[in-house]
């Protein structure tokens, strides 16, 4: 069963309202006078929201509102590079996918997603791992400003310039600060590389196979030739299968991508996938046991770093606590400027509460 409404947000854009299982209704704005109207209908009538980009949320409540509302951004999707190629201005319902292919189109690239079908917004909201971060840092390291909706409807463009204690703020806690709109980024383009090291990335997991271990490595450098270095040691074993190549990015992020099969469950920390939603409790338990295993090892070894990824993070953890309780302390005070009411926490109950402490 589905309804449809109309609300004429700017005198040309219309939502869309759909009746879904779960939110009471899905909204699709097309740009942020459309987010804006719906923060005020939020705030004014106390539903809680929540906001979707990709859906790629590691729980299902960051995504979708319990008889709430879910603000689905897929609609913005504007992808427009600056007359001086040093920038890109970008919708927060972009694919990667859709990103890299305007991006190489001009012989360009940029610090994103490793899969084409994650979208910016939640991806750089939440720092952004990219294939070149060991050199370029986040995702949320390129961005030079945001088009911000904060809760009561008001639109900023914040910039270091504009706005410097809200830019700070955004990169690494700004899911709780306002909705993003726009993205005015990625400064900062991969072209080619000098540094074969600091432009490698790699990641390695393990399985079993007839009862034997087997790893699957994943590696990538910007710098478009096949006798670099930096993969030396890994090149020298002999592979069960092997796809390495000279590709765009595109073509490596969709080779990532068709790897994730649908339907599937997922926990991060894990890297546990299953079907059935009456295992989650024992796969998060396990997650959970493991994670702790993990951290206690780590801090016997002294490697143990306290600093938590929100995009891999539970909903349990207390990631701004890890940012340091100083930083944490002047992104409540940067909270409490823009959003006194505290209406991104208390009406967006799936998302890591900045406090610590989590909503029901």
């Amino acid at each position: 069963m589905s309804s449809a409404a109309t609300v004429n947000a700017s005198g040309k854009a219309t939502l869309i309202l759909r009746c879904a299982d779960r939110p009471v209704c899905r909204v699709l704005p097309i740009n942020a006078a459309d987010v804006a109207t719906i923060l005020n209908i939020v705030r004014e009538t106390g539903a809680t929201f929540a906001v979707k980009s990709g859906g790629h949320n590691s729980y299902a409540s960051g995504t979708n509102a319990e008889n709430g509302i879910t603000i689905d951004l897929s609609r913005l999707k504007d992808i427009t590079v600056s007359d001086d190629r040093n920038s890109v201005t970008v919708g927060a319902g972009c694919r990667f996918g859709e990103i890299y292919d305007k991006l190489e189109a001009h012989g360009l690239g940029c610090v994103g997603g490793r899969i084409s079908s994650v979208r910016i917004s939640g991806l750089t909201m939440g720092g952004g791992i990219s294939f070149f971060s060991s050199e370029r840092g986040l995702a949320c390291d390129n961005v030079i400003s945001y088009e911000l909706v904060l809760a009561n409807g008001q639109i900023l463009n914040v910039s270091e310039k504009s706005h410097p204690d809200l830019f700070w703020g955004m990169r690494g806690a700004g899911i709780t600060l306002g909705i993003v709109t726009l993205f005015d980024a990625f400064n900062k383009f991969v072209q080619d590389a000098s540094d074969f090291s600091t432009e490698a990335f790699m990641l390695a997991t393990d399985a079993a196979k007839d009862g034997k271990s087997v790893y699957a490595v994943i590696t990538s450098h910007s710098n478009p030739h096949s006798n670099t270095a930096a993969f030396d040691d890994i090149k020298s074993l002999t592979p069960l299968a092997s796809t390495s190549q000279i590709r765009s990015l595109k073509n490596l992020c969709d080779e990532m991508d068709s790897q994730n099969e649908p339907g599937f469950r997922f926990r991060t920390s894990s890297l546990s996938r299953w079907t059935d939603i009456q295992h989650d409790q024992i796969i998060f338990d396990v997650a959970d046991q493991f994670v702790d295993k993990v951290e206690k090892a780590a801090q016997a070894q002294g490697t143990f770093h306290r600093y938590q990824y929100l995009n891999y993070a539970a909903r349990h953890q207390d990631v701004y606590g890890s940012y340091g309780e100083e930083n944490r302390k002047r992104l409540l005070e940067i909270k409490a400027k823009y959003d006194p009411e505290d209406l991104m926490s208390t009406l967006r109950p799936g998302i890591i509460q900045l406090s610590g402490s989590q909503k029901a």
